[in-house]
């Protein structure tokens, strides 16, 4: 190698170091500048834990008066510790109550997701969240519904009236359901669909679905049901709600056969037999279903497509059926109803059919219940306001909130009294000491003695009145389910207190009702709300809450509510829910003979006396005289009567003149008495009476608590008040201050009890 070849490689190795280390460098400032950026990005740890998210209900929409979940995000501080965390938000009157407390285990930086749960009693829903922690002590933070501060907010409820479905799985036919309700619903209510993907969305509670009027199931994809185990939270609260009063619709998608099978997810939440699935042979029975007059559109040969698995399941009531292939089956399930419908509805060849939303509206009319979905009410259905509430919930607490002995002063009185107050001390004082005693000076003495003697002659006006005793009424419904032993109680109760304290209240069930210590027992006490946006409703918008005022809270296994303040002569209300389950079969079974008449025994299973109630069954209704416990009486010595004309009071109407025939007059509903077992009954079965058109007011609030899907389906129902029984064997609400009871007088306790007994077909 010459000289001047080497001086040139040795400056090329030269230049290509000095590259190297240029370009070296260039890389080290390029990727400390790089993490300078992805550091800055990054939110900077906080020096305590903050919430950085919060959402309320399912999918975000939710009801006053009900159960909701809270789901909220918290950004952990530098420390790993466990936490407490504790919800407060005001009821419907107002006062703040504090929901029982939630472990939060947090880990330092990261984000934690805790759901808790309360009841919103305000449209303008406020929640304070109080975080403890072993380091930070308390922390506090407050949410309203204001969405432009930039800060976590809550959504708005439902209005009062509103439905709300949840929707697991596809739903563009509910869309269209929703869309058609709010296109030709003319009062102004709508139908809310809170979307879930996945099963694993689904609560993990029963009370989180209180607010649902349905829970709507597309069987479509094994995947999406992968977590829904038999021994899962989410099945155990899907089987509670359908059990005590839900409704749940399947509708059979692509891998139905598997969902619904044996050892299929959704087996475990009300059983159904299926086959191997066949193709649909004609569509002429869906056409029908909807009128007749919405063609499906479809080629015969292509109905094919339309694969329908079969149903062997001889508890079930086939509601549709092409031939002897069931389409839509139903069947009862403890007090709650379950559908399902064989025909996939999101199937390629009805995306287009018009029939479509209109089947699943009819497949949904209980739940859905005044919802127009083709035509307009004729009316509006705008009777309700007059007495300050639309629905039967707030005229259930206007009959519980009447107190024996209380009396109340009528508006026009009192503005007189106030006129006769100001006449005294005004015209009337002046009168006195200048005409009468004609010395004016002695007016300080004549003014503070008739303001001093008014003021007495006020107090015990106000004494004589209200009286000085704690007064308490409690209405009662108990639900047995004679097949499956489940027992359900719903306690309505109103305290009127003659002076201001603050009482535990609870509302227990009672300890040999069936027979048998109850298992599983579950009890709640909450407020109960007025809905509506009438005087005192839950949906007024001008209701200030007591946030400073007074509060109180309810233990953790929500029992019992804790110092729940009662201001002096005024009244508060309660609602208890207990359920269990007796121990195996309460009642052997009814049957229905081939004329379609029920036979059979009837038994008082309870361990009260009853008066003389009704046993009824699908359009029919037997009254039934009082029974002592364990007392039969055969079915066909019964009277029967047409069920809509018993619980409607109705009168026959003579024939007086030859162009008249004799028929049957209904009277409606009554929407000012203050008799709570005629409201109850309303309540019980609401959809059998008429609905809106019979009652004249909706009912939203309790529709859990009605009764006739059931009849329809091999259900019979008998009810009647309690009589005279010992304590043990009737619901209890106990109000307690320094943990002793609180004597009181001129209690109302009335009990109404409801059997459900299975019918067997004629064989």
């Amino acid at each position: 190698m010459t000289p001047a070849v080497a001086r040139c490689s040795l400056l090329s190795f030269a230049g290509l170091s000095l590259a190297a280390v240029a370009l070296g460098v260039v890389f080290a400032v390029g990727v400390a500048f790089a993490q300078e950026t992805d550091d800055a990005k990054k939110p900077k740890l906080p020096d305590r834990p903050v919430i950085i998210n919060v959402r309320a209900g399912i999918d975000g929409a939710f009801k006053l008066g009900c159960w909701t979940p809270v789901e909220l995000e918290i950004l952990a501080g530098p420390k790993s510790e466990a936490g407490e965390l504790v919800l407060t938000t005001p009821d419907g009157d107002g006062v703040a109550c504090s929901y029982p407390p939630v472990a939060v285990q947090l880990t330092a930086g990261r984000t934690v997701r805790v759901v808790g749960y309360v009841r919103f009693g305000k449209p303008d829903p406020e929640l304070k969240v109080a975080l403890r922690t072993p380091t930070d002590g308390l922390l506090e933070d407050r949410f309203t519904t204001d969405q432009f501060d930039g800060r976590p907010h809550i959504d708005y409820p439902l209005a009062a009236g509103d439905r709300l479905i949840v929707a697991l799985g596809r739903s563009s036919t509910l869309r269209q359901v929703a869309e058609l309700a709010a296109r030709n619903n003319q009062q102004e209510q709508k139908l809310e669909i809170a979307k879930l993907e996945y099963a694993l969305q689904l609560p993990t509670r029963s009370a989180a679905l209180e607010a649902a009027d349905a829970v709507v199931i597309y069987a479509d994809q094994l995947d999406r049901f992968a977590t829904l185990t038999a021994d899962s939270a989410q099945a155990a609260a899907l089987r509670e709600y359908l059990q005590f009063g839900g409704r749940v619709v399947v509708v059979a998608g692509r891998d139905a056969p598997t969902l619904l099978g044996p050892k299929g997810p959704l087996a475990s939440i009300a059983g159904l037999k299926t086959g191997a699935p066949v193709p649909l042979p004609r569509a002429a029975a869906l056409e029908g279903f909807v009128g007749g007059n919405k063609p499906l559109g479809v080629k015969t040969a292509s109905l094919g497509e339309l694969r329908i698995p079969r149903v062997d399941e001889p508890a079930a009531v086939v509601h549709l059926a092409e031939g002897d292939l069931p389409l839509v089956v139903r069947k009862a399930v403890g007090f709650g109803a379950a559908t399902w419908v064989m025909v996939d509805l999101e199937h390629a060849l009805l995306q287009d059919w018009s029939g479509r939303p209109l089947m699943l509206a009819t497949l949904l009319e209980g739940p859905l219940g005044s919802l127009e979905i083709e035509k307009q009410s004729a009316d509006g259905n705008t009777w309700g306001p007059y007495y300050g509430f639309n629905d039967l919930a707030g005229q259930l607490h206007q009959a519980v909130d009447q107190y024996a002995g209380v009396r109340s002063v009528p508006f026009f009185a009192l503005a007189m009294l106030v006129l006769v107050y100001i006449a005294l001390i005004g015209p009337g004082d002046y009168f006195l000491v200048r005409r009468l005693l004609k010395r004016t000076e002695l007016t300080w003495i004549t003014f503070p003695t008739i303001v001093v003697v008014t003021s007495i002659a006020a107090y015990f006006a106000a004494i004589w009145l209200k009286g000085d005793q704690l007064r308490v009424n409690q209405v009662d419904l108990v639900d047995v389910d004679a097949e499956s032993g489940l027992v359900h109680g719903s306690t309505f109760a109103g305290v009127f207190s003659p002076v201001s304290r603050a009482y535990d209240l609870s509302a227990t069930a009672p300890s040999s009702l069936v027979g048998g210590k109850l298992e599983d027992l579950k009890q709640t006490t909450s407020w109960f709300g007025s809905p509506g946006e009438g005087l005192g409703g839950m949906h007024r918008r001008d209701m200030a809450p007591g946030w400073f005022s007074s509060s109180y809270e309810i233990k953790p296994d929500l029992s019992t509510l804790v110092g729940s303040p009662i201001k002096v002569w005024s009244s508060k209300l309660f609602a208890g829910d207990w359920r269990g389950r007796g121990a195996g079969s309460l009642h052997a079974a009814l049957t229905e003979n081939a004329d379609g008449r029920l036979s059979g025994t009837l038994k008082n299973v309870l361990r009260v006396p009853t008066e003389g109630g009704f046993l009824c069954y699908k359009t029919t209704a037997f009254e039934v005289p009082a029974l002592a416990p364990g007392d039969t009486i055969e079915i066909r010595s019964l009277t029967d009567r047409d069920l809509k004309g018993l619980l409607a009071n109705a009168q026959i109407m003579e024939r007086k003149q030859r162009e008249l025939s004799p028929g049957m007059r209904l009277q409606t509903h009554d929407t000012s008495t203050l008799d709570a077992g005629v409201i109850l009954t309303k309540i019980m079965f609401f959809q059998a009476l008429g609905s809106e058109e019979h009652s004249r007011l909706n009912n939203d609030e309790l529709a859990e608590l009605d009764f006739s899907e059931l009849l329809n389906l091999r259900r019979a129902v008998y009810v009647a008040p309690v009589g005279k029984a010992d304590a043990a064997t009737l619901p209890q609400f106990h109000v307690a201050d320094a943990g002793a009871d609180v004597a009181r007088e001129h209690d109302l306790h009335r009990t109404i009890v409801r059997l459900s007994i299975p019918v067997e077909p004629a064989k």
